[in-house]
């Protein structure tokens, strides 16, 4: 390397720094993945519907109400997965005891009657640690690379000043051990 050209690698480390840092931390940006609501929707006749059970139309539900009941209609398996309290449709009630009303709706959408369960569930946290535990060792893994090829591009200056350093600060030197003692 030239002096005033810098090495590429100067630029890169510091980035795979900062993107294994984020990698780091991604269990703490992906803590909502324990707290999930769970909305199945099942086609019924309109007889079907028992009297205490509201009926809602899907046009007067909010923009999140409306697409989360799509995507549970459009499924294969009658089922969608909103993960993170915060985008939980606020149309519906979400509990582990569920009855009509609190839990358990109609929902009327283009002619369609349907029978719309919703329940929320945190999960065992080891499973979501389990999940995450490939970002954090992803990330572990690239800050040592960085860090090494940050450290291997240094000008030599730098590293001799280093050494240097250490050499003031007392860094012990080997003893040789011989036939008629140490060295």
């Amino acid at each position: 390397m030239a002096y005033g050209h810098p090495d590429a690698r100067l630029v890169v480390a510091p980035l795979a720094g900062l993107v294994a840092l984020t990698l780091v931390g991604a269990p703490f940006t992906m803590n909502d993945w324990g707290e999930q609501a769970t909305l199945s929707v099942e086609k019924i006749d309109q007889s079907q519907v028992r009297n205490a059970t509201p009926v809602l139309h899907a046009d007067d539900l909010s923009a999140g109400g409306r697409a989360a009941v799509e995507r549970a209609i459009e499924s294969p398996d009658g089922y969608d997965t909103v993960y993170g309290r915060e985008d939980w449709p606020a149309d519906f009630t979400y509990s582990d005891n569920i009855a009509p009303g609190r839990g358990i709706c109609a929902v009327v959408n283009e002619g369609d009657t349907y029978r719309l369960t919703t329940d929320a569930a945190g999960g065992f946290p080891f499973v979501y640690w389990l999940r995450e535990l490939p970002f954090v060792v992803y990330g572990l893994s690239l800050a040592a690379l960085a860090v090494g090829t940050y450290r291997d591009t240094r000008p030599p200056y730098l590293r001799r000043r280093r050494a240097r350093l250490a050499g003031r600060a007392g860094a012990a030197k080997p003893h040789r051990i011989t036939a008629t003692g140490c060295s």
